[in-house]
């Protein structure tokens, strides 16, 4: 499914990896966000393409990167006490044309950005307050939940908007994954128990945020089970689910 997503073209370098984590996350829910300067190039003046754009989309989630940064100044007459941060002005009128139609909204800004749509009650939304700059943002438990409420939103039949088609009915065969996904969940074939995480680390070669992104993914999916107990390494152990995966795919021998 399309949904518009409301985000600058460019980030300072320590929030590129969170983002790119963010967007992954969005891929492995089979959703394909839609941004104007970067997924869609306008064709028309950008507010026209961005009103089109948003005609096509099923909601809407605003993430708020700072762009603007003022050390010093005056706010309404008075000296600014500390530093001020803005997001692009973009976020304000895409959030404000998400609302006026009514699309499930989620918005999402990093710590110290403020004013506007950002603010605390200027709309009948929960905004999310979160360090960006953190790789795994995504993963947190505040907006992983608040994620798939939003999904449920943006999936439920009385949200009219997008071209959006249910189809609560889904069978294994259709589970569709990413290279990265498929790469780990391989790393099951040989052992028919529980793998310690750093055993599955040492196979692929992956960063630990992303090993945790990818084994997040996979259980979200219910194609792996996470083990835990104190004292001991974290483990995973490949689901039912996960092996008739593998033996549809001709990975597995029954």
């Amino acid at each position: 499914m399309n949904i518009f997503l409301s985000r600058p073209t460019w980030v300072k370098k320590e929030y590129e990896e969170g983002l790119e984590n963010f967007l992954k996350f969005l891929k492995s829910k089979d959703i394909s966000p839609r941004t104007i300067g970067t997924t869609d190039y306008p064709s028309e003046s950008p507010l026209d393409e961005v009103i089109n754009l948003m005609e096509k989309c099923s909601g809407v989630i605003i993430l708020g990167y700072p762009q603007i940064f003022i050390e010093k100044g005056d706010l309404k007459e008075a000296p600014i006490p500390d530093s001020l941060n803005l997001a692009t002005e973009w976020n304000h009128i895409e959030a404000s044309l998400a609302y006026a139609r009514k699309l499930p909204l989620l918005i999402v800004h990093d710590v110290g950005v403020k004013r506007g749509i950002f603010d605390r009650g200027a709309i009948n939304n929960f905004i999310y307050e979160k360090d960006l700059k953190k790789p795994s943002w995504v993963l947190d438990d505040n907006i992983s939940g608040a994620l798939e409420t939003w999904i449920e939103k943006v999936e439920s039949p009385k949200n009219n908007h997008g071209f959006y088609q249910r189809n609560p009915i889904k069978s294994e065969k259709e589970i569709k994954l990413s290279d990265d996904e498929s790469e780990l969940i391989e790393c099951f074939l040989d052992d028919s128990g529980f793998i310690p995480k750093h055993e599955i680390k040492s196979k692929i070669q992956k960063s630990e945020n992303f090993l945790e992104f990818i084994l997040t993914s996979l259980e979200n999916k219910s194609l792996v089970k996470k083990f835990f107990s104190p004292g001991y390494p974290v483990k995973y152990k490949l689901t039912q689910k996960g092996k008739k995966y593998l033996y549809d795919k001709g990975k597995l021998n029954s």
